[in-house]
């Protein structure tokens, strides 16, 4: 648990601010937006992403999915629907995630936006309740981060794609070479990885993580899962939806990605890209940390770095969002539980240089979406994107800083000559520092 860390009033200050910060930027976001228009008008443009999935949703259920490609098409649907205000980009999810979209479109728009949240937050806290063990103060902090909070006002699927992963890894860990239903989790675990393929760069990992552990159980379930889903979407919505998906939806959205200037992306293409990297250069430094990645987990395995399941568990989620080509700010979500455990433990251990980066990256991240605020009120575009820019180069920093912090904190038997190296750069830069 965090008790003695929470109970340090500076620390336990510290988060209940975040908390307050992150959510007076989401309401002041709310009003610079607003304008003449309706309440409704303006609700939605606070909503941002639900916006397409339910719309979409919609759209689908009144028999226009081979519409999806007619882009002018869905647009207006778009726009005539819900918002003519809003800026429409084009629909990439592929169709396995329609039939929950077209489930929350049965609805009115904010009966199914509270719906489409509650089942994500439901998720969400169902993870961290098992995680932490049900410690109140670590469920408390994370029901109310930085983290959750835009994800929650984005409406976005990120929250329950980072509950459904979480879970899955959490189950995985009861497997057993025994035959014994009563603690083989691997069909639970297959089942939820396999649901979170509807947003399948954010899975890339698993398979390969799952091989390397020897959960081949798991693997088999996930995948059956998969192919399950990808069955019924083929009956339900037709073959046809999956083959403009693969020639043109997801296509279109590579393009945009690589025609668009003010993409704002936390992994490592769609940071570098926009720092002005050449788009092929920015893939080749995707592929080459992709693959690092796979080599680290690889040799962790091998070599049995973590002793402790959930430190190796929070390993892999915070390699998730750098090994994804596509990853925006509220998918940080993930990150959330990897970022406070790791700090806990850094405080725990008194080890000050790390509580000072990873307190930085919590509040850095708290801050970081202000630049919705700059987007509504500035008239300066080019100022405003090259914060944005730069404030998501930092976050892919500190996002790699995590990793190798879960890393040198873990519970382990011997530090490797690598861990001592690095250790005494920390020494000295802490030495510089005080």
């Amino acid at each position: 648990g965090c008790l003695e860390m929470y109970n340090n009033k500076t620390i336990r200050l510290f988060f209940i601010l975040s908390a307050i910060i992150s959510f007076v930027e989401n309401i002041i976001y709310f009003f610079v937006r607003c304008n003449d228009l309706s309440l409704f008008a303006n609700l939605t443009i606070a909503t941002v992403d639900y916006y397409y999935f339910w719309g979409v949703g919609r759209f689908i259920n009144l028999g226009h999915i081979s519409d999806l490609t007619n882009f002018e098409l869905y647009k207006n649907f778009l726009q005539h629907n819900i918002n003519n205000k809003m800026d429409t980009s084009y629909w990439a999810y592929p169709p396995t995630i329609n039939f929950l979209i077209c489930f929350i479109a049965l609805f009115p728009y904010f009966i199914g936006y509270i719906i489409w949240n509650f089942i994500g937050l439901s998720l969400f806290y169902s993870a961290c309740k098992k995680y932490t063990k049900n410690d109140f103060n670590l469920i408390c902090i994370l029901l109310t981060s930085p983290f959750l909070l835009i994800a929650f006002h984005y409406g976005q699927t990120s929250i329950i794609i980072a509950s459904l992963i979480m879970l899955g890894l959490y189950f995985n860990k009861f497997n057993s070479k025994k035959i014994n239903f009563q603690y083989d989790h691997s069909m639970l675990s297959g089942l939820l990885f396999g649901l979170s393929t509807i947003k399948y760069p954010f899975v890339l990992l698993i398979p390969i993580y799952l091989l390397l552990t020897k959960s081949y159980k798991t693997l088999f379930y996930m995948i059956l899962t998969s192919i399950i889903m990808i069955v019924l979407s083929v009956i339900c919505f037709g073959l046809q939806a999956w083959s403009d998906y693969f020639n043109i939806l997801a296509p279109w959205m590579m393009h945009d990605l690589k025609t668009s200037s003010n993409i704002v992306a936390i992994s490592p293409l769609g940071v570098m890209h926009t720092e002005n990297m050449q788009w092929n250069i920015a893939w080749f430094f995707q592929i080459i940390i992709m693959i690092a990645s796979i080599i680290i987990l690889f040799i962790c395995n091998i070599k049995k770095y973590f002793i402790n399941k959930i430190e190796q568990d929070i390993f892999l989620l915070s390699m998730i969002l750098y090994v994804t080509p596509y990853a925006h700010i509220y998918d940080m979500v993930i990150l959330s539980f990897p970022l406070l455990y790791t700090l806990h433990k850094a405080y725990i251990l008194n080890k000050k240089i790390y509580v000072y980066i990873l307190s930085f990256m919590w509040l850095f991240f708290t801050f970081i979406d202000w630049g919705k605020i700059l987007y509504a009120t500035s008239k300066n575009m080019n100022f405003f994107t090259k914060c944005v820019i730069h404030n998501c180069t930092v976050n892919l920093l500190l996002m790699l800083f995590l990793t190798l912090t879960i890393f040198l904190l873990r519970d382990h038997k011997d530090k490797t000559l690598l861990e001592k190296n690095i250790i005494e750069v920390f020494k000295r830069i802490k030495l510089r520092i005080l």
